[in-house]
């Protein structure tokens, strides 16, 4: 599977609803460019939205976000196609500093310039040294379809993130990183750089006043279950749990961030990973919360396939090791529960989901 490259040239303004979410999005041509049956299927969802595949170093006079203004502000900032957009750093970081949530598309060699700008955005944003792997891609299929999925991904066990060949990106920490859990006959292994995507929000990034986030996903198949584009001739439907986990129609309960203005740095978190390897490498050891705020009274239970309990515990910073009466457990798909009372409103939460132990 190679991933070629079509041009399209989309019109400017799409709305399907005389009352709806704001989208602005940047589409430059390259094989991440975002295509006809994904842009509508946001705008059925219930978003306007505005297209520049233009000018794509400039961003309208006095873009900002909903938060700022209900009227004429966005809610959401895309970035589609191989374009540096680094020189938009200091607009970037003023939109999510006024609530806005940036979505950013990267991939992989086809597209070098897309992962290196995303990095250097990065960077600006977070203060870390952020880059593009060395790796031109990661669990690349050459037969085609999937190369890799992610299970119970971001902590949403009612759908499976399917890909192939993503870009990975060093630097990015644990706790903020989209990670592959299964690789599919495909070569690098995900274990060279588990990363095909990422997320950070709030108190993420450097300054004060970060209320929104910045997510993205270094491969553009995983939009079509692992399979070609529309754009490069592919015939798969749209992946709509994907589409509702990132561009939700409503806000329902699994999808990353509410429709409207709401992302806030007092905003309750709670987010499990999906895999740990605990292979005393100092690199994912423990399972326990990649995100936890405002979290009371929690008890953790990890179960086998055969619903045995084998950890059990309501220290979530410790977290599981992955041992059962000092003996490893083997490799293999676990059942976790964690009862926990959120301090804000004192209610009661329970979460479950699925997470594979690799060593």
């Amino acid at each position: 599977m190679w991933k070629s490259i079509t041009i399209f040239s989309f019109f400017f303004l799409i709305s399907s609803w005389a009352i709806a979410n704001r989208m602005y999005i940047m589409n430059s041509p390259g094989y991440n460019r975002a295509d006809s049956v994904l842009i509508n299927a946001i705008i059925n969802n219930g978003y306007t939205v505005v297209i520049n595949d233009s000018i794509p170093n400039l961003l309208p006079t006095g873009f900002t976000s909903s938060c700022n203004d209900s009227i004429n502000g966005y809610d959401w900032l895309c970035f589609f196609g191989d374009y540096d957009y680094s020189s938009l750093l200091p607009e970037i970081k003023a939109f999510i500093d006024a609530g806005g949530k940036v979505y950013y598309q990267y991939e992989v060699n086809c597209c070098d310039v897309s992962s290196a700008s995303v990095a250097t955005i990065l960077s600006g944003l977070t203060g870390l040294p952020i880059v593009a792997d060395t790796n031109v891609w990661i669990a690349m299929n050459l037969s085609g379809g999937a190369g890799y999925k992610a299970t119970n991904f971001s902590g949403c066990d009612t759908f499976t993130v399917i890909g192939n060949a993503y870009k990975g990106l060093s630097g990015i920490p644990f706790g903020n990183q989209f990670i592959a859990s299964y690789n599919i006959g495909s070569n690098p292994s995900i274990t060279t750089c588990p990363n095909f995507g990422f997320n950070f929000s709030t108190t993420d990034f450097i300054g004060t006043a970060n209320n929104g986030a910045i997510l993205g996903i270094g491969d553009y198949n995983v939009w079509y279950y692992g399979n070609e584009p529309p754009a490069s001739f592919g015939f798969s439907p749209l992946d709509t749990n994907l589409l509702n986990f990132i561009f939700p129609e409503s806000n329902g309960s699994c999808s990353l961030y509410p429709r409207d203005c709401s992302i806030s740095a007092t905003q309750c978190k709670l987010k499990m990973p999906n895999v740990f390897t605990p292979n005393n490498d100092n690199f994912n050891n423990t399972f326990h919360p990649i995100e936890m705020e405002c979290v009371e009274a929690p008890i953790l239970s990890v179960y086998n396939r055969w619903g045995i309990k084998v950890f059990e515990t309501n220290d979530l910073k410790t977290g599981w090791d992955g041992y059962k009466n000092g003996n490893p457990c083997s490799e293999g798909t676990y059942y976790w529960i964690l009862d926990y009372t959120q301090s804000r409103n004192k209610e009661n939460i329970r979460l479950n989901g699925f997470l594979s132990l690799i060593r």
